[in-house]
């Protein structure tokens, strides 16, 4: 995405997010949307108003998909959060997508503020054969690397020391252009930097999906950081409540943690801004795609989640008794 059009669609959702959060005016915003190349529509679903923020029919190019709950906050028994769901991998981590929008127009209705996902497939335009290799290496690095280091892969090499197996994955498998968890130049993650400057306190919830695996959990989920947080924990809590197999990342396994997931690592800047990637097994988003009451259990403990007094403490602290 040329640099221009990333800042105009940052700044066209960073709008949308204020104007969702305390009131503004649609139709001028539309306009907006027209010169960035997308277009802007109000949905009604169920009774509820939703902005959604697309591409334009005639210039589909893979910028994502941004849609707003507008109007207060409701139905809220957590702290003072303003949650964002997101999938970015709709296609490859099948069922992500689906689960997202479901949670975020059923359950999480009144609870969540905005859900993002990607519009085009990550490896869209390589062949068969180079999508298979790339997925392979994917899998191949988060499988082999004991811990992250968020160093070069290539610095043991260009040192003089010996390339290990998941620096030769890692030299294989292709961020694309349109995988916008990992893509800097994609406006996915000028959009996710703008709600964080829009909301006071926001947790921005990624949903992806991993293949089945002898002894595997349900849930691995992560901070996209090396170390735990409270956060993280008050996840674990709630959703082991319902679900079984609940891994942190790191603490119980060191693969799928998102270390490298560009969103975790901008919003870690942030001491108002929290990240969350969560990873479901295959046989589980099976399960929630055809089961509301399961979508219902998983929205209850995504979204509930308890707000550390921000003003003068650690943000990533525990909340202090009262």
């Amino acid at each position: 995405m040329a640099e221009g059009e990333r800042v105009a669609l940052g700044a066209l959702v960073e709008a949308l997010a204020e104007a969702a959060h305390r009131g503004g005016d649609l139709r001028a915003l539309a306009a907006r949307a027209a010169e960035a190349g997308m277009v802007l529509e109000l949905w009604r679903v169920r009774g509820h108003v939703f902005w959604a923020l697309l591409e334009a029919p005639e210039r589909r190019r893979g910028a994502g998909a941004y849609v707003f709950a507008p109007g207060p906050a409701s139905g809220r028994r957590g702290g003072d959060f303003e949650y964002v769901l997101q999938a970015p991998h709709a296609y490859f981590d099948r069922g992500t997508g689906d689960i997202a929008a479901a949670l975020f127009f059923g359950p999480g209705r009144g609870r969540v503020r905005a859900f993002f996902t990607n519009s085009v497939y990550r490896y869209a335009g390589m062949p068969a054969a180079e999508v298979a290799d790339a997925a392979d290496a994917e899998t191949s690095a988060d499988a082999n690397d004991e811990g992250e280091t968020g160093a070069d892969e290539t610095d043991a090499a260009a040192e003089g020391g010996a390339e290990t197996a998941p620096s030769r994955a890692r030299k294989r498998r292709r961020h694309t252009p349109l995988d916008v968890a990992h893509a800097r130049e994609h406006g996915f993650l000028a959009a996710t930097a703008a709600v964080a400057r829009v909301f006071d306190q926001v947790v921005v919830i990624q949903l992806h999906g991993f293949a089945e695996r002898e002894g595997a959990p349900e849930f691995i989920i992560s901070t996209g950081a090396d170390d735990g947080a409270w956060l993280l924990s008050s996840l674990a809590q709630a959703l082991g409540a319902v679900f079984e197999r609940v891994w942190r990342y790191p603490e119980d396994t060191a693969i799928l943690g998102g270390r490298r997931n560009l969103q975790g690592r901008l919003l870690a800047e942030s001491p108002r801004a929290h990240f969350l990637h969560v990873e479901l097994s295959a046989k589980l988003r099976t399960r929630l795609r055809s089961s509301p009451g399961l979508r219902v259990d998983l929205a209850d403990a995504l979204l509930t989640l308890p707000a550390p007094a921000m003003s003068g403490e650690d943000a990533d602290a525990p909340p202090s008794p009262r």
